[in-house]
């Protein structure tokens, strides 16, 4: 085979087209050129040394094989929104079975056709490649981040709410182990430091998050929650980076400016009333909490799984297992950049441009990765299990212990500030922990209130979420 066609197979499938679709760090950029210029060497040394045509065409039918899966974003694409049609098969297996079924198809190319199989397979790669880089809707330029023009004008009074994804409330499933405990304990302790109600009985009416937050910020209590479709509060997303868009939000409609921090889950920034809508990216930068490895290995396989090959996910998820990186991605960066978070929240607070801060964090939610130092463990965030609820429901208390921690020391810096006097403050919960099909497990979620004239309260009268909501915000 001519020399420059087999190193031009090599850099056509082995272009790393997530290096332009994403804003990576230059020396994140600069160390996979580095790989992928050692690869060519490697490549060169096959084309020396190998003389058995069958080895050789093995071998590039496997770089094919790499090619198409590279460009084609198949495992999140195709793989993830059909993995129940797989069930119970693992999904990287399956995605494994596609690359073996590349490579064969490659393979039988090259054999019946000698090298014009590969100009076939190639053409179709560089056509594959041309219309990701050009059309794919993974360009960061779809990113929902914005931030409007806004009239320097400053607040005195101010409403913080976090809903805190998939957290267990007061006297929950999560709260009968001893752990538990001790944050039902600490959760008290933290409600009468900030003169706040905490309610010990409150239940979502909703198992799903699509459903439960739409109704809340719509202040809707009916018994509707199959029917948002028809009350277009909510629609699925066509944005690569967002599950879903609001589309109606009442709540929102009654403030001026609002700044939304917010989690791929759910883009509340349709609302013409949010003038800052800033959503958790791998791709920004944070200060991750110890233990968290915030590391040029973490980002380029972050970024080659974001992008969504089977190659990428499968050597994400092989590294993950052996404890070499952490994920960005799901609620793991979440958690390792919480505590970032809060100081971007705090920023804001001071310049009182807003009169309404609103957050929607997966930080709670599982996988679950603290341990009992509140440091981030990726072997515990790879580790879960939902079969495994003694394992779930420990992570799931040193998860909200360690979120309440970091929170409490928000709260300080802002007495210290003298924000908290002109600051109405909410944390709530969409849900509970789901392990179990009881309604403390699952319908149990938490709510502390503090308005500008309550003081500590411990409601212990059963109440619901949505309907709580309407009467203290509505």
């Amino acid at each position: 085979m001519n020399l420059i066609l087999y190193n031009l197979i090599y850099l056509i499938c082995f272009f790393p087209i997530w290096l332009f679709a994403f804003p990576l760090d230059i020396n994140v950029i600069l160390i996979t050129l580095v790989i992928i210029v050692v690869g060519v060497f490697f490549h060169n040394i096959i084309n020396k040394y190998v003389e058995s045509k069958i080895l050789f065409n093995a071998y590039l039918a496997l770089v094919l094989a790499f090619g198409i899966d590279n460009c084609m974003s198949i495992f999140s694409d195709f793989l993830i929104p059909n993995a129940s049609n797989f069930a119970p098969v693992n999904v990287y297996l399956i995605g494994f079975v596609f690359l073996l079924i590349f490579f064969a198809i490659n393979l039988f190319l090259l054999k019946k056709t000698n090298y014009k199989g590969v100009l076939i397979v190639l053409s179709f790669i560089i056509a594959s490649l041309i219309y990701s880089l050009k059309f794919s809707d993974k360009n960061f330029e779809n990113f929902p981040d914005f931030k409007k023009t806004m009239v320097n004008y400053k607040y005195e009074k101010m409403t913080l709410v976090f809903v805190m994804d998939q957290m267990a409330g007061i006297n929950s499933d999560a709260s009968k182990s001893e752990l538990g405990k001790k944050f039902d304990e600490n959760a008290l302790i933290f409600a009468k430091k900030y003169g706040a109600k905490i309610y010990e009985n409150i239940y979502t009416q909703c198992p799903m998050t699509f459903q439960s937050i739409p109704k809340l910020i719509n202040f809707d209590y009916a018994k509707n929650c199959d029917e948002l479709e028809n009350l277009n509060y909510i629609e699925k997303s066509n944005n690569f980076f967002n599950e879903y868009l609001i589309l109606k939000n009442r709540f929102f409609d009654k403030f001026n400016s609002i700044a939304v921090l917010q989690s791929y889950h759910m883009n509340f920034c349709k609302n013409e009333n949010v003038k800052i809508c800033d959503q958790y990216s791998q791709f920004k930068k944070y200060d991750y909490v110890k233990g968290f490895k915030d590391t040029f290995l973490s980002k380029i396989l972050g970024a080659w799984k974001h992008h969504g090959s089977i190659s990428g996910n499968i050597s994400w998820r092989a590294f993950l297992t052996l404890n070499l990186s952490d994920s960005y991605e799901q609620s793991g960066g979440e958690k390792g950049s919480f505590v970032s978070l809060l100081k971007k929240i705090e920023k804001k607070l001071i310049t009182q441009n807003h009169d309404l801060i609103f957050v929607h964090s997966l930080s709670t939610h599982n996988p679950y990765g603290f341990n009992d130092k509140c440091e981030y463990s990726g072997k515990r965030y790879i580790n879960y299990s939902s079969n495994d609820q003694l394992e779930a429901i420990k992570g799931q208390n040193y998860d909200r212990i360690c979120i309440l921690k970091f929170l409490d020391s928000f709260f300080e810096r802002l007495t210290e500030k003298k924000l908290l006097n002109n600051l109405e403050f909410m944390i709530l919960s969409d849900h509970g922990t789901r392990l179990k099909p009881d309604k403390d497990s699952t319908f149990k979620t938490i709510l502390i209130h503090k308005d500008f004239y309550s003081k500590f309260e411990k409601v212990e009268e059963k109440k619901i979420l949505q309907k709580t909501f309407s009467k203290l915000m509505n």
